[in-house]
This record gives structure tokens, C-alpha cells and sequence, in this order.
């Protein structure tokens, strides 16, 4: 194949080279960074930040620390300013532009010392330790409230070191753009650097603004050199039709192709309107290559969606460049690790057009095409029905469809949404258990317990409500803020006795997770319970992984000391190198246990039914 470079190169005259600009020279010292490397950045912006999406609906209230603060005269950051309704953006007369956030204590956040005593040394080595994915909302949620949090800074940082550029850099991980966009946007005129201009482009690409990401490019690139500007700048000229210069950058890269995604010479030769017939593999591809890609029109290969960042999968989500079936893969995918709204996916799934022969009938054929397009077909059927009953029908078939696939749980976690539109009614008894259980999973406590106080109602005394009653009890106990379900000893001992019957480890480690979580949220089990399960053997299966001591320890102490910050990062980065196991029971009690310590009450009772339904409560 002749690109678009083979011919330049025979056309072009040697005067040509004095048209080359400063980006061609110096590739040297500071080129040593990879591009498979992830750096964090930000730069100035030009133009108004888009809104940052909300905040996930499990905020607690603030911490009850106030007590073991530093007055917050002290703390290097303004006056709060007058609060609006959602996230707040407002650029603030700072000390350390580190301290900037978009939400404040009152708005879900932590308080403004929440890194009053946390030594810089230790944040710097945990904050990149935040999990990219978690199968945890919780988790996941602290995380994106502690990234995102106005507060000071933590003891001893270097003015030079940079706090803004880790949370930034972890945000874009995560997949939370907008949030990475809107922290960047308060930063204006605040720090100039590399790295953080390098993140600011990034995001700007993975939210298909070219335009403002080539803006930054062509500022940036007049200081900084490195392989990834250079790149940056020869794509930022091919948009622009300016595709001698591109071709001539990406020649001068070609010299280094080994630190180079393949893809970015065959989306240079594709913009200037050559053809290939292959697309490279692709390794560690950064916003740029992908929207190098989009622009160009080169097909996302399906098999790079198995190994894809969170933020690059949301990017395949909503890809043109992309097949439906690897667009719904990569959404779904997104989803299952917390990178993707599950409105966002429930969107795609309504997008797609089917036959009428399809929409009538939903499961046909389901069994042998069990894939993200037939899930997204049953879903629409899902959202169409209006009959109550009919819908509770669809609902139980498509579960157990997921369960034969093994995609059950991805499937519950989108249902959750259609769950919530069927109001609870005594003609849907037969239904609480399942509708209640999956509003708990999806986090939708409320919801769940509305089933609940149907099937508990006196006037509700029916043999499929008592079932339910029983089947739900311990969920509303852990769920239950207001302490409006009841708890007595001998509910307790008859939920007990009714679990131990079937005499098997299982039902004992059910009987131990109970107790445990209900001591973790300050409901006391009475010893005499406790003894009970001693009558069994002492072990309960396989033993599950846990966290070492180091772990308990430093939370502990950060727990003690009132160091908030400290601690919710010990609890996120400890969760996410349990990786998709999860928590063991005693590190998840534990950890309940630290979050009503803190003071985070909602939290740890959603950690409690994660816990719960995770051992099979």
C-alpha cells in the first residue's frame, strides 16, 4: 500500500523542512514518557465547563467529626461561598489550587479538614490506588465524593506536587469525564503543567470535542515536545486539512514507533484520504488514538472491549466507528464495573431499531441468541408494558433467562428501573420478594421497603404476604434508617431456628453474616445467639480472602484520630484490591462499623445489604 506519506515524501523538496515548526525539534529528555503510561493533567480552559453530572443518590449526611476538627480558620481554603442546588462549581480564592472541589460538606461531601493530619507522602501513594472499576456503589461512590470534595490540603505537601492531578487523573480513570471536566474548569489561570494539560486533552477527546482539545493542543504544544504532543498536534492538523505538516510529524514519530499505537499512522494516512484494509492491534490506546479513530472511521475491533479502561469503554458506548453488538458489549461491561449510569445503558438500549417481527415477539429464538442485542430487545419490551401483572411475567422470564446465561446479575441491576414503576398492591403478594430484593441490590432502599410494609401491613395477612414478610425481614432491618421495622429477641431467635433447620454450613453462614452486620450497624445480637452457633463446627468452608493487618491498623488509627480523608481512602483503595471477590465478612463488618464511626449512617447500612445479598441473605 502507497499512503499518503510515500507520496509526500516523493513530492515534497528538501525547502519544504523549513516550514516544519517547533514541535519537530527536541524529542529528547522529554520524550521518555509512554504513552501507555498514565498521567494525570490539567491545563487552563478556554471555555465553559460543562455541567458535572450528578452525584449518585447515596450521599450520607456529613460527618459527625465536627468535634475533632482544626478550627477552619485555619484551613488553607476561602469561605464557603452561598450554595445552589447540585454540584457546586464555583472557582474559589484559594491558597493551594489543590483545595478546589465541586461539592461541599452540605452537598454530600466530606468536611473541609477531612486531610487534616494525613501526611502528603501517604496520600500521594494511595490516592492512585483508587479502583478504576468496582462491582461496589458504595465504594464507588465514597470515591467519586472524596475526588470531588472541596477540602484543605494534606500536611507537608510541596507546593510544586499536585493533589488536583492525582484526583483528575483517577476521576478520568473511573469514567467520570464530566467530573474530571468540571474540576479542570475551576482551575483556570490557577497552574500550568505537562501533565495536567495532557489530562485536560484527554478528557476533552473521550467527549468527542475536538475542536476544544485541539485549542489546548496547539497552546500546549508550543511548550511541551514529548511523543504524545507531537501526536496530538499531527491530528490536530489533519482535522484542520493541513495534511503535509501531519504527514511529516508522524514521520518523525516513525523513527520511535515501538512507543506509538500502531493505529496512529493508519489514521493519519486515513484522514488524508488513503485506505487500509487492516486495523493494527490496539494495546493501551489514549483518548487521542480513539478519537484518531472516530474521526477517521476506522472500526473499533470487538476484541479490544475485553481488556478496555472504563473510560475508553464508555468512549466504544457510544462509538459510530463501532458495531451495535460491540457498542452494547462495552456499555453493558461499563455498567457491570460502575463507569457507565444505568440510564445511560437503558438509553442505548432504546435507541436500537428492530423488526416489527422482533418487538412482538421478545424471547423468541432467546435461548440460542442470548447477547446484548436480545437483552436490549427484552428490556424495550420491558419499558413498553403497562399491565402490572404482564409485566411481572416479562420480568421473571427474562431473569431466568439470565440466570441459565450466567448474566443474572447484570440483568437485575438494569431491572431495577422497571422494578421501580410497578407500584406495590396486595394482587402482586407473589411478586415482593423478588421486586424487593432487586430494588435492595439496586440500591433503591426506599423502594424496596415500600414492598416490604406491604406484606407487613395487619391488614395484608395473606399466606404469599407472611412468605414475603419472612423472606424480607432481615433485609429491612439492615435497611431500615428510621428504626420502623421491628427487631425483638424472639424475631430474631424465630429467624435463627427457621435458617438452622436445614442443618448445612450454608444456613450457618447466613446465621454469622446476619449477626455480624446487624452488631456493624449498632444492633446488638444477644451472646446467648452467638453461643448457638457454636453447636456447629467453628469453620464455615473455604476461607475467604482478607485484608492484612496493615490495613486495619491504618484505618484505625486514621478512624480515631478523626483523619476522615485518611480513612474513606483506606476503605476504597482496601475494597478495590479485593478486586470483583470483594470484602470478606470480617473486613466488611469492619468496615461498616468504620463508616458509622464516621459518622457516614447511609453508607454503612447500603454496605450492610450489599453484604448481605453478596452472602446470599
Amino acid at each position: 500500500m502507497i499512503t499518503f506519506r510515500d507520496k509526500l515524501r516523493a513530492l515534497i523538496i528538501p525547502a519544504c523542512t523549513l516550514v516544519a515548526f517547533d514541535v519537530l525539534i527536541s524529542i529528547g529528555a522529554e520524550a521518555q514518557m509512554s504513552l501507555q503510561r498514565p498521567t494525570p493533567a490539567i491545563d487552563p480552559v478556554e471555555t465553559v465547563a460543562k455541567p458535572s453530572v450528578p452525584m449518585e443518590q447515596r450521599t450520607s449526611s456529613p460527618p459527625a467529626l465536627a468535634g475533632k476538627q482544626r478550627p477552619l480558620q485555619q484551613i488553607r481554603v476561602a469561605p464557603r461561598l452561598p450554595e445552589g442546588s447540585g454540584i457546586v462549581s464555583n472557582k474559589l480564592d484559594l491558597l493551594d489550587p489543590d483545595a478546589i472541589g465541586l461539592i461541599s460538606e452540605a452537598k454530600g461531601g466530606f468536611p473541609l479538614a477531612m486531610w487534616e493530619g494525613t501526611a502528603w507522602s501517604l496520600v500521594k501513594m494511595l490516592l492512585p490506588r483508587i479502583p478504576a472499576e468496582s462491582m461496589s456503589a458504595v465504594l464507588r461512590d465514597l470515591a467519586r465524593r472524596l475526588l470531588t470534595t472541596r477540602a484543605g490540603v494534606p500536611a507537608k505537601k510541596p507546593v510544586a506536587a499536585s493533589l488536583l492531578a492525582l484526583r483528575v487523573e483517577r476521576l478520568l480513570a473511573m469514567g467520570a469525564v464530566e467530573d474530571a471536566l468540571a474540576l479542570i474548569e475551576i482551575t483556570k489561570g490557577a497552574r500550568r503543567d505537562k501533565n495536567l494539560a495532557r489530562t485536560r486533552v484527554e478528557a476533552l477527546f473521550y467527549t468527542n470535542d475536538n475542536a476544544g482539545a485541539c485549542r489546548a493542543v496547539n497552546k500546549a504544544a508550543q511548550n511541551y515536545k514529548d511523543l504524545y504532543w507531537l501526536q496530538a498536534t499531527a491530528f490536530c492538523r489533519a482535522l484542520s486539512n493541513d495534511h503535509d505538516q501531519a504527514a511529516l510529524i508522524a514521520d518523525v514519530i516513525l523513527e520511535r514507533q515501538e512507543e506509538v499505537e500502531r493505529v496512529f499512522f493508519v489514521a493519519v494516512d486515513a484522514l488524508a484520504g488513503a485506505t487500509s484494509e487492516e486495523v493494527p492491534p490496539l494495546k493501551s490506546p489514549a483518548a487521542l488514538h480513539l478519537a484518531m479513530m472516530r474521526a477517521a472511521n476506522i472500526q473499533i475491533p470487538p476484541d479490544f472491549v475485553r481488556n478496555a479502561s472504563a473510560a475508553a469503554l464508555r468512549v466504544v458506548a457510544s462509538a459510530p466507528n463501532a458495531a451495535l453488538e460491540t457498542r452494547l458489549f462495552a456499555a453493558e461491561k461499563a455498567r457491570l464495573s460502575g463507569a457507565l449510569p444505568a440510564d445511560k445503558l437503558v438509553s442505548l438500549y432504546l435507541s436500537i431499531d428492530f423488526t416489527a417481527d422482533e418487538v412482538t415477539r421478545p424471547f423468541w429464538n432467546a435461548e440460542e441468541n442470548w447477547g446484548p442485542r436480545r437483552r436490549a430487545l427484552i428490556h424495550r419490551a420491558l419499558a413498553a408494558e403497562r399491565v402490572p401483572r404482564a409485566k411481572v411475567d416479562l420480568l421473571r422470564r427474562a431473569w431466568q433467562l439470565g440466570s441459565e446465561r450466567k448474566s443474572h446479575a447484570a440483568f437485575v441491576d438494569i431491572s431495577a428501573a422497571i422494578v421501580a414503576t410497578i407500584k406495590p398492591s396486595p394482587e402482586l403478594n407473589g411478586f415482593a420478594i423478588e421486586a424487593a430484593r432487586t430494588l435492595f441490590s439496586g440500591g433503591r432502599s426506599d423502594e424496596a421497603l415500600a414492598w416490604y410494609a406491604l406484606v407487613s401491613s395487619d391488614d395484608n395477612n395473606t399466606d404469599p404476604a407472611q412468605n414475603a414478610e419472612r423472606m424480607l425481614w432481615h433485609l429491612a432491618v439492615l435497611a431500615d434508617e428510621k428504626d420502623a421495622v421491628s427487631l425483638t429477641s424472639e424475631q430474631l431467635k424465630e429467624w435463627h431456628k427457621r435458617h438452622q433447620m436445614t442443618g448445612d454450613l450454608g444456613s450457618l453462614r447466613k446465621s454469622m453474616a446476619f449477626f455480624a452486620l446487624l452488631g456493624a450497624i449498632g444492633k446488638e445480637v444477644s451472646p446467648e445467639l452467638w453461643h448457638s452457633l457454636l453447636e456447629q463446627p467453628m469453620t464455615t468452608g473455604p476461607v475467604n480472602k482478607q485484608l492484612n493487618l496493615a490495613w486495619r491498623r491504618n484505618l484505625s488509627s486514621a478512624t480515631r484520630s478523626a483523619r476522615i480523608g485518611e480513612a474513606i481512602l483506606f476503605l476504597i483503595v482496601g475494597g478495590g484490591e479485593m478486586g470483583f471477590v470483594g470484602f470478606s465478612l470480617s473486613d466488611a463488618v469492619y468496615v461498616i462499623s468504620i463508616l458509622r464511626e464516621l459518622g457516614l449512617d447511609r453508607d454503612a447500612r447500603l454496605m450492610a445489604i450489599e453484604t448481605a445479598i453478596a452472602f446470599g441473605l
